[in-house]
């Protein structure tokens, strides 16, 4: 498993370089579609919008 701080930066550096290369001015939310739920953490309650089961979608 990633050091959540780690992977809370990566994710925060993705969304910035997604921002910058399409010239996007709005609000970027982030979604994860997983096999299991998200650990709920200090950093997912601001870096992620939603979170989606895969399970619940098929």
């Amino acid at each position: 498993m990633k050091n959540p701080k780690k992977y809370a930066s990566e994710l925060e550096n993705k969304i910035t370089v997604f921002n910058e290369q399409t010239n996007y001015k709005f609000m970027t939310t982030v979604v994860m579609f997983t096999l299991n739920s998200v650990k709920e953490n200090e950093y997912a309650g601001y870096l992620l919008a939603d979170s989606v089961l895969v399970g619940e979608v098929v």
